[in-house]
């Protein structure tokens, strides 16, 4: 069978300081268990399927709940064991890594051709907070056709 890869979005994890952020957290955790759950049944390889990750966009009020929200949704994705996932917030951490162990340093020359997983599907997100609640929406297509593979909305309330 074809091994799968897919685009996600990452951000550094903030923590959620203020009242309610045990509910906030709580809530994101729910639905960051059902989004994978969800895209978890969707996968139709024996393989695992490779996840990459970006940054989700999110508006001036709402990057810390993103934050939050996608280390849920990656650890979730972890927790399933139908994907692997690469984080690609860290690429630039990645490939100075890479050029670092190839170099005379480490004494050994690695494969130069040996690059970043390249994928076929991306998922992507957004955060946006209205009023006391905040919108988070995920969207997974295929990067090479556009097909919409999976899409789901949901609310965090404060």
């Amino acid at each position: 069978m074809r091994k799968m890869t897919f685009l996600l979005l990452n951000v550094p994890f903030l923590f959620l300081l203020g009242c309610g952020t045990a509910s906030i957290t709580s809530q994101m955790k729910d639905s960051a268990e059902l989004a994978a759950e969800e895209m978890s049944e969707l996968v139709t390889t024996e393989l695992p399927v490779v996840v990459a990750l970006v940054p989700f966009k999110a508006d001036s009020g709402s990057a810390a709940v993103a934050d939050v929200y996608f280390n849920q949704l990656i650890h979730q994705l972890n927790a399933s064991k139908r994907f692997v996932v690469l984080d690609r917030g860290q690429t630039a951490n990645v490939q100075a890594e890479k050029l670092l162990s190839e170099s005379e340093l480490y004494g050994t020359k690695k494969d130069p051709s040996a690059g970043l997983p390249q994928s076929e599907s991306l998922i992507s997100g957004t955060v946006k907070k209205l009023g006391r609640v905040y919108v988070i929406s995920l969207t997974w297509v295929r990067s090479d056709t556009g097909k919409l593979l999976y899409q789901t909305q949901f609310e965090v309330n404060e």
